[in-house]
């Protein structure tokens, strides 16, 4: 007698095999020629949800990250997100959220988001905008290693983010902006940037947030 079995996992899990078959199949069709027991295998996934097209993992019973997946064109990540009834704070980008995307244009961020992980936007070889909100507080080593594209970034905050690893955080030909009033010399000591026509006052916060 032919059969079909299928293994529906738990939120937060993915099927892996069927034991002792050793198959991925699933649907899994068979013969059946005498008793047969089947156990479906099933491994975590790194990531606990996804809403809207965007993947989130969990820090708090509160509070959510940004978890990788090949997002593209332009990206607008939300303050808040809901699963299941339950809404969270989107806090941070996890490290590598971002990376090899390379249909990736342009992101910007909720001024609730406070940290930006390790190589987050690592190789997004066709970014050429970043607008953060005023929350950010740290920014990951080589956070925008491998950008070409990237023209231009956009800081909300009056003061700047602590910027994790010594080297400069971005290319020379990246403009960043500021807000109107804001700790230019702060921001200059801060990103590795003595150059002074690539740090700009003209952020107007509350047009773009």
């Amino acid at each position: 007698e032919e059969v079909t079995v299928t293994a529906t996992p738990a939120e937060g899990y993915e099927f892996f095999e069927w034991m002792p078959d050793g198959t991925m199949d699933n649907p899994y069709t068979f013969t059946v020629t005498k008793n047969t027991t089947l156990k479906g295998l099933f491994s975590k996934l790194p990531w606990d949800f996804e809403e809207d097209g965007i993947l989130y993992s969990k820090k708090t019973d509160e509070e959510v990250y940004v978890f990788n997946k090949s997002y593209k064109g332009n990206m607008v990540i939300p303050e808040t997100v809901t699963h299941n009834g339950k809404t969270y704070r989107v806090t941070g980008l996890d490290p590598y959220a971002f990376v090899n995307c390379g249909d990736l244009t342009s992101v910007m961020l909720p001024n609730g988001i406070k940290t930006i992980g390790f190589k987050a936007f690592f190789n997004c070889v066709n970014l050429t905008k970043v607008i953060m909100g005023a929350g950010v507080e740290v920014v990951g080593e080589n956070a925008f290693e491998n950008c070409p594209k990237l023209e231009d970034v956009y800081f909300g905050g009056f003061y700047p983010p602590s910027f994790e690893g010594t080297s400069a955080v971005f290319d020379d030909n990246v403009e960043i902006h500021i807000p109107l009033i804001s700790a230019e010399i702060g921001y200059k000591w801060a990103i590795n940037r003595d150059q002074v026509g690539n740090i700009v006052n003209d952020f107007n916060v509350y047009r773009l947030l």
